[in-house]
């Protein structure tokens, strides 16, 4: 739109019955917009009310500015007067085209449409449609009352203020044009040939109205300031506004995002709280130092490190929750563990999960996974771990390719004995003996040496030293379980014991622990190897690898051991310090025997064939090659624990 100055005259359609008998508001209605009076059949008030006569008299006073101005109801031309003697005075708008070096500004302004309504036009004999300027182009198309169409305009230039003459309008700086009867609305348009290149120092802009004659002849002057510094103000008044509205924008960002952080902060105390964190924070002070080593991580830095928990960094699934791979700012790579969301988790259960936490964050074993840190400020916590890189032992077992390493027969008993020293770590030389109620051989990871690493403790259970059993809700997987724990949901030290034995014949067999290829019972591994153990039929069931690489009796040992594992009654089964003795027991006797093995054949050498170390150069050098070949135990430090 243009600028608001523009007296213009409309004819107003009255009949005679409208006029004749009245001059004044009627009853009761409001008679004044001001100093204007508000004649009937025009009025104010509410749509349904009488005092206008139809809702083309409808008109409105609007004093929000503080300054009274009447209008027609949905339209916004303010009246100056009301005559019922046939015409009124209104203000429309200027229309606009101004330029500066760079060419047009204030896109936008160049074209206007003004409408006044049915009851209402314009007058033909008071107004004349003007254009002022020294580059300008000016035309009008509108409508008629009849239904018909017309377009005119004008042109004025001039390339000197020395030329304009104030109050004429002779085609110098100043051009108009008559209109046609019955025009109720109209169009303006505006535009310039040289883009006011000539006149840009004392008029670059252009402009158009509708005026009424005797007001234009009485207030027309070029050296007026409301004329010559409009441009002035214009841009004032954009620069202004967009400054504003930059501004606006700027402080509605800043209080949405301060609103997103109290909001994110809120909501994070909520999990905080909910997820047992103030009770952890109670913990950490008691402990004294004791959890330093466990950090407490933020929702944010876990989620950038999973790239939002991408499903490309998933590394497991299970009934606990997903594993992630992640990556730390500082470059560790760690594993995410995403718990699975429950609907009611009650304080006991908060209480659990976080004593579990401290427990586990005090755990120091090569053989179980570090526990590096927590997240209790998201929607479910977040366990972080150490990233094992070589995948879990089932894999390694049921799924193995060409890349993995030989899976020897002293492979799978150092493994064993890993894992078994670790499991009797948790269960007797811990602060608090904990069981891990899921042992199973995709919870035992290999690192990149291959050392086994028993990990996920989702649902583990730290329980008192006078305690020899926890009365739970029956979980674990199908194949490992206790059958003693599924039937009485009493779960014991020697729970953990037989799901070991289930990993133990794994390693023996290469078989899955539920197998449909296997008829009827023997469907279950532990009671396929059972039944084949009392028909003498153990090294056919055996991996083939084992019965090639593996001594006979070493075998036999085993799976004798695996046996009482297996045991229905836990009550003969062993515990898992006595399994430990016996499998790191045939480990060291194997050594033992390898290392009286190379001795025998370097005597043999020296007293026999003193020839055989003339290439060494020295003896020496030759119980050298001997302590080579007899170090496996020292270059598997996991195979004894100390403790």
């Amino acid at each position: 739109m243009g600028w608001k100055i523009i007296v213009v005259s409309v004819i107003l359609f009255l009949n005679a019955a409208s006029t004749s008998s009245q001059s004044l508001a009627k009853p009761g209605c409001q008679e004044k917009c001001g100093e204007l009076s508000i004649p009937y059949p025009f009025g104010v008030g509410n749509d349904d009310s009488d005092c206008f006569r139809d809702s083309h008299f409808h008109l409105v006073c609007n004093t929000s500015s503080g300054h009274p101005v009447l209008h027609f109801e949905g339209g916004n031309i303010p009246f100056l007067n009301i005559s019922l003697e046939g015409q009124s005075t209104v203000y429309i708008w200027i229309t606009i085209d101004c330029y500066n070096q760079s060419g047009r500004t204030y896109d936008g302004f160049q074209e206007i449409d003004i409408t006044l309504g049915n009851i209402l036009s314009f007058s033909s004999t008071r107004n004349k449609f003007t254009a002022i300027g020294c580059d300008t182009k000016a035309y009008m198309s509108s409508s008629l009352l009849s239904g018909d169409s017309f377009t005119s305009g004008c042109i004025s230039f001039c390339t000197s203020d020395e030329t304009l003459i104030n109050g004429s309008c002779s085609g110098i700086g100043c051009c108009q044009t008559s209109i046609p009867n019955g025009l109720h609305t109209f169009n303006v348009s505006l535009s310039s040939f040289y883009n006011h290149t000539y006149s840009l120092d004392f008029n670059p802009c252009s402009y158009a109205f509708l005026a009424d004659q005797d007001w234009f002849n009485n207030n027309f002057n070029f050296s007026s300031p409301d004329l010559m510094d409009l441009p002035k103000k214009r841009l004032l008044f954009r620069i202004g506004s967009s400054l504003a509205l930059l501004l606006s924008f700027f402080a509605s960002f800043w209080l949405y995002q301060l609103y997103k952080r109290i909001r994110s902060k809120k909501i994070k105390e909520k999990f905080f709280k909910q997820n047992g964190g103030l009770l952890l924070q109670q913990q950490i002070s008691l402990e004294e130092g004791n959890f330093d080593n466990t950090k407490i991580f933020h929702g944010e830095e876990l989620e950038k490190a999973t790239d939002r928990y991408n499903v490309n960094r998933i590394l497991g699934q299970g009934g606990q929750g997903t594993v992630y791979k992640g990556i730390l700012t500082d470059g560790r790579i760690v594993a995410i563990k995403k718990s699975k969301k429950v609907e009611m988790v009650d304080e006991v259960q908060i209480k659990q999960f976080i004593n579990e936490l401290v427990v586990l964050s005090k755990i120091n074993h090569r053989n179980v996974v570090k526990l590096l840190g927590c997240c209790l400020e998201t929607e479910v916590p977040l366990l972080v771990y150490e990233f094992i890189s070589s995948g879990t032992l089932f894999n390694h077992i049921h799924d193995r390719s060409d890349d993995d390493m030989p899976f020897t027969w002293d492979n799978r008993l150092r493994i064993a004995t890993e894992v078994v020293g670790a499991l009797s770590y948790l269960h007797s030389a811990a602060s608090i003996p904990i069981y891990h109620r899921d042992v199973k051989s995709s919870n035992i990871l290999l690192d990149d040496k291959y050392r086994a690493k028993v990990s996920d403790f989702g649902t583990s259970r730290p329980i008192a030293v006078d305690k020899t059993h926890l009365t739970t809700a029956v979980q674990g997987t199908l194949g490992y379980l206790d059958p003693q724990y599924f039937q009485s949901s009493q779960f014991t030290e020697k729970s953990d014991v037989y799901s070991f034995g289930v990993v133990l014949v794994e390693l023996l067999t290469g078989e899955k622990p539920i197998s449909s290829f296997r008829p009827g019972e023997n469907k279950s591994l532990a009671t396929y190897f059972l039944s084949s153990m009392e028909e003498n039929r153990l090294f056919e069931i055996l991996d083939a690898q084992v019965v090639k690489k593996g001594e006979k009796a070493e075998i036999e040992v085993v799976s004798n051991l695996a046996k009482r594992c297996l045991d229905l009654n836990g009550k003969n089964r062993p515990t898992m310090k006595e399994v430990t003795v016996e499998l790191e027991g045939l480990r060291i006797s194997k050594a033992h025997t390898l290392v009286q093995e190379n001795h025998q054949e370097v005597d043999y050498c020296l007293i026999n064939r003193p020839t055989c170390l003339q290439d060494s150069g020295s003896t020496s050098i030759g119980y050298k090659n001997l302590e080579k070949k007899a170090k496996p135990l020292d270059d598997q430090p996991l195979l004894c624990n100390p403790y």
